[in-house]
């Protein structure tokens, strides 16, 4: 449910807030309270936090820049966003690509 690529934990744990945030929206899942769920943003900083990741479909770039707010980040696995409009709008795009090898 939280993902905010600036402050990833790269090890066996997840923060504190992000802990906190998704047993929150577990249990508003679970008890059916669609009303918090519909207005995340009221539940606390964690909830606004605003993070696309596009690993799919190459052509939804322009969707993604559209429905993100000022702040918020655009990351893809197929071409660097352009800088240019992502500066523009107030938020940052970037590229998260990978070299395969092989070791034998």
């Amino acid at each position: 449910m939280v993902h905010n690529l600036r402050m990833i934990a790269w090890q066996d744990e997840a923060y504190d807030w992000a802990i906190e945030f998704d047993e929150t929206f577990k249990q508003l899942i679970l008890s059916g309270d669609h009303d918090s769920i519909i207005h995340y943003q009221n539940l606390g900083k964690a909830a606004r936090l605003d993070v696309v990741l596009n690993y799919a479909i190459a052509e939804l770039l322009e969707r993604s820049y559209n429905i993100l707010k000022t702040g918020g980040r655009y990351a893809t696995t197929f071409a660097q966003p352009p800088q240019e409009e992502a500066k523009r709008r107030g938020i940052r795009g970037f590229g998260v690509f990978t070299q395969p090898s092989v070791d034998i």
